[in-house]
């Protein structure tokens, strides 16, 4: 079973998700339009749409996305996902990553969505960790 990781760039004009397997290969992207102005609720939720529809139009299964990192510019407390103000957007004391978290079923970790991993010892968890680093180097993402 292979992993994947999905990387979101939230921007003011569009949002771009980027799903990446294990090997660092990018497996495929989907643009969608940020269409602003419009509620936070409604932009999170488009948000978890994404996500699912990048793996689903790449034939992953989504219980295969180990990790989503979401880039959006503005304040952003890495300890608690709570963006205090996003300067595209305008808005104040947003709940992104645990919003997120809610509507996807996953737990938040500072600015990402996380999902736990076990692996069989230490080599094979430092090569996965190798693996994501060299994926963002890639993806020119660090």
């Amino acid at each position: 079973m292979s992993k994947y990781t999905i990387g979101i760039d939230l921007g003011g004009t569009t949002m771009t998700a980027g799903i990446v397997n294990e090997n660092y290969e990018i497996v495929g992207k989907l643009t969608w339009a940020t269409r602003l102005p419009r509620p936070a609720e409604d932009l999170e939720k488009a948000l978890a749409d994404l996500c699912r529809t990048v793996a689903q139009d790449n034939k992953v299964d989504f219980a295969d996305i180990k990790y989503v990192g979401i880039g959006t510019p503005g304040s952003v407390n890495f300890t608690t996902g709570f963006v205090g103000f996003n300067t595209n957007f305008g808005y104040y004391d947003w709940n992104l990553g645990p919003d997120l978290e809610a509507l996807l079923g996953w737990t938040c970790s500072g600015d990402a969505l996380r999902r736990e991993f076990i692996f069989a010892d230490f080599p094979e968890a430092f090569a996965f960790m190798t693996r994501v680093a060299f994926a963002a180097e890639k993806l020119d993402h660090h």
